[in-house]
């Protein structure tokens, strides 16, 4: 056993201390400690719970973990290439058709007062680049969304922090830390669903794929901060309001550059 471990060790260090080198060696202890104890391959209920991995890594059991930052950004780029691979499969179709050849692009009246006239001057002929281009405009605006992807990472530190404030012995560095896991599980579980989703007979699985969001999100925040379940529900209640708004705000965002962008660029 301690020679196939060696194995394993040494495939690590061949591998570096990426996830594949720590996974396998993971995964090799725990079979074998599963099979030492008669229990075959199932595996202690407590392993699953979300606020376990958290904890041991502000704790400072560190060494058996992948770090946090890797694993987010590996499963935010595992969200970006599933959507890649459903885009290859199913393209999408165009986001605006006209209901004849003829018809115009519908525009914003330009009102009364000079802020709407400003605003409908600048907005309806950068709309109807948009319209006429929308291949491109698409693909520079998916383009936009994996720059900023990361920026969901200091929203959340932000609004946890916020939401904490009274917890004098809870720092910035630990929200950070669960805000990391718990975006890596969120990416992998929405590349999950995507994929899912490229499946015809497991497409019924998405809808129960979409209600483990808010269950994790529950254990793992009431686990880590070992706050109460209505104290859990309303910062839940709050994280999803201010982090919806911040990622519309980013969106409107995105939009009115690549607008910008296009009018610009077919001048």
């Amino acid at each position: 056993m301690h020679g196939i471990f060696g194995l394993v060790r040494t495939a690590r260090q061949e591998l570096g201390t990426g996830v594949l080198g720590r996974t396998s060696e993971q995964a090799f202890r725990c079979a074998f400690e599963c099979a030492r104890r008669g229990r075959g391959a199932a595996v202690e209920p407590s392993r699953f719970r979300p606020a376990r991995l958290t904890r041991a890594y502000l704790a400072g059991h560190r060494y058996a973990q992948t770090p946090p930052l890797r694993l987010f950004l590996i499963a935010i780029l595992a969200f970006f290439l599933a959507g890649g691979v459903r885009q290859y499969v199913q393209p999408a179709g165009a986001w605006y058709r006209a209901d004849s050849p003829t018809a115009s692009v519908p525009t914003l009246s330009p009102g009364s007062s000079p802020i709407s006239r400003s605003f409908a001057a600048w907005l309806n002929p950068h709309l109807t680049a948009a319209v006429t281009h929308q291949r491109e405009f698409a693909l520079a605006v998916d383009g936009w969304l994996h720059q900023i992807a990361v920026l969901f990472l200091p929203i959340s530190t932000l609004l946890l922090g916020a939401l904490f404030f009274s917890r004098r012995k809870t720092f910035m560095f630990d929200h950070a830390i669960f805000s990391m896991h718990s975006l890596a599980f969120m990416a992998l579980l929405f590349t999950l669903v995507t994929l899912l989703s490229l499946v015809a007979p497991l497409r019924g699985l998405v809808v129960a794929m979409f209600l483990l969001a808010p269950i994790h999100l529950f254990v793992h925040l009431r686990g880590v901060y070992r706050a109460g379940a209505f104290g859990t529900l309303a910062r839940m209640a709050l994280l999803f309001v201010f982090s919806l708004a911040g990622v519309a705000l980013l969106f409107l965002g995105v939009l009115a550059l690549e607008l910008n962008g296009m009018g610009e660029t077919l001048r």
